[in-house]
């Protein structure tokens, strides 16, 4: 899941148009970015994510999109009823398979993962900094940021007052 929100984040029309931002990447993290985003990507009905899925071992956190679209789909493409007006149980042996998968790597023990309070303090303080970041307000430093790049020049003091941060 948090792959996927980096992947997104990245793809963003607010940080995706920032080519000279992009050209500072390294070679290898942007390969990485690749990476992800071909996972994550969905083609073949999220192939690529569904394969590493299968091949992951508990404790494991898996992205819990594929699967909530997975109940999703057997949901609406599977009637309550049988023509003959009984129950489906077509579609509850669906839904209970991809339920029973999800609880697999529920029941599964987390005890040798240890809290990282340092990282849980810094991510809440990020998280209560940016609370008060919206699209447009992120456009419009994206626009800035733009602009200087296309100019050849740094992001200055007056800059960085006008984002209101």
């Amino acid at each position: 899941s948090g792959c996927c929100a980096i992947k997104t984040g990245l793809a963003s029309s607010n940080v995706y148009r920032l080519k000279m931002a992009w050209s500072l990447v390294s070679k290898a993290e942007r390969k990485q970015h690749e990476e992800i985003t071909e996972i994550f990507g969905g083609e073949n009905n999220y192939k690529l994510l569904r394969q590493l899925h299968k091949n992951a071992y508990a404790p494991s956190i898996l992205y819990c999109g594929v699967f909530l679209q997975d109940l999703l789909n057997t949901d609406e493409a599977n009637t309550d009823r049988a023509k003959d007006g009984t129950v489906n149980f077509n579609k509850l042996k669906k839904t209970y398979r991809l339920i029973q998968q999800i609880c697999l790597y529920q029941q599964s023990n987390y005890d040798e993962v240890k809290p990282d309070h340092v990282m849980q303090a810094f991510l809440r303080k990020a998280w209560d900094e940016q609370a008060c970041y919206d699209d447009d307000k992120l456009y419009k430093i994206s626009v800035k940021v733009k602009e200087k790049d296309n100019e050849n020049k740094d992001i200055d003091e007056e800059d960085i007052v006008s984002f209101a941060w």
